[in-house]
């Protein structure tokens, strides 16, 4: 593929994994991905490496905290809480 269109994935490429962009935007990513497979190996490493980043720093919330922020969000209420 182009310099330019590759560049372009490949300064895309976090926004796309984390889908923070257009729809069109991904469209577009996708079907270069498909047509070029140095920018396809490059995602594919991206993806794995992000997906066992967030395997291995996955950690569950203390219990006694999650109570105290059911209580805390029961007595103000969701809204007040949030300042709304």
């Amino acid at each position: 593929m182009s310099g330019g269109a590759c560049r372009k994935a490949s300064e895309k490429v976090y926004f796309y994994l984390d889908k923070e962009i257009s729809g069109f935007r991904r469209w577009q990513i996708k079907r270069h991905l498909r047509k070029c497979g140095g920018c396809s190996d490059g995602y594919d490493f991206e993806a794995h490496f992000k997906a066992a980043i967030r395997e291995k720093t996955a950690v569950e919330a203390d219990p006694e905290l999650i109570g105290r922020l059911r209580a805390f969000l029961s007595e103000h209420g969701s809204d007040d809480a949030l300042g709304k």
